[in-house]
């Protein structure tokens, strides 16, 4: 089923792979336990399956569970634990909720420039992460140092070592952090449009859970949710029915009229 459900997911096709990977979870905690390790990577690559669909909301509490097991069984300083709160901090990135995501993310930072160096290039990249959010809360003195380091590191590595892309994604940060805190009125207003997209995402996000509530008490499909979270689609059908409860009281009226006349 694991190669069956890899097949799919290399094909991209994740939505094939979405019930195979659950159900492969449920195997793993009825045989191994909660906390066993093949249970905790059975999670964490449904997490990331629901990640790849933009399903982020459904992977943030998959991510929570892996990050809480792995502390109580590894500890907060083992690589396994800080790999795991680095994928609870991106769910929280994705989902533009970035005061919760600074925290572990500095976590993770800090934890593998204690334990790989600051050299290593899991430390850089988690470095580099903590300054990007820095970046994005508009922190730009402090995000400055952070990414600098991060390019620096990472360009020093050899091109087998290096995660390119995100040296090439920090360097883009670094420049654009630089013309922000040159330019402060810029930076502002960068700030602004930061501010403006968060509200918007904040709505979107609020929305969604209560799309989600709908589901999860009346166990309807999203189409009957959309459907009747639209005021669009209920006012046709609303003045339909007071269309024909109109009708059928006239023909009823008419109706009485006809047999007190035949009386």
């Amino acid at each position: 089923m694991q190669s069956v459900a890899s097949t799919h997911i290399e094909r991209g096709d994740h939505e094939a792979a979405l019930p195979l990977m659950t159900e492969l979870l449920a195997t793993s905690r009825r045989v191994f336990g909660a906390e066993h390790e093949s249970t905790l990577t059975a999670i964490t690559n449904l997490a990331i399956t629901h990640d790849r669909m933009s399903n982020h909301h459904l992977s943030l509490p998959l991510k929570q569970e892996v990050v809480d097991a792995q502390r109580r069984t590894q500890g907060d300083g083992h690589a396994h634990t800080l790999s795991a709160i680095g994928n609870l901090s991106s769910s929280y990135n994705n989902l533009c909720e970035y005061e919760r995501a600074l925290p572990l993310q500095k976590e993770v930072a800090e934890g593998y420039r204690r334990l790989m160096g600051s050299r290593h290039l899991d430390t850089l990249v988690a470095v580099g992460q903590f300054g990007k959010l820095l970046y994005k809360m508009g922190d730009h003195d402090a995000a400055a140092q952070l990414l600098q380091e991060a390019v620096e590191g990472l360009s020093a590595l050899s091109a087998d070592e290096a995660n390119m892309q995100q040296l090439e994604d920090f360097k883009v940060l670094v420049k654009e952090n630089a013309e922000c805190l040159a330019d402060p009125v810029e930076a502002a207003e960068l700030q602004e449009v930061i501010k403006e997209q968060r509200s918007v995402w904040e709505v979107k996000l609020a929305k969604l859970r209560k799309e989600l509530a709908w589901q999860r008490r009346w166990r309807l499909p999203e189409a009957v949710v959309a459907f009747l979270e639209s005021p669009e689609s209920i006012l046709p059908v609303a003045l339909t029915v007071v269309a024909v409860a109109v009708l059928v009281w006239r023909v009823g009226f008419v109706w009485v009229l006809v047999g007190s006349w035949a009386l």
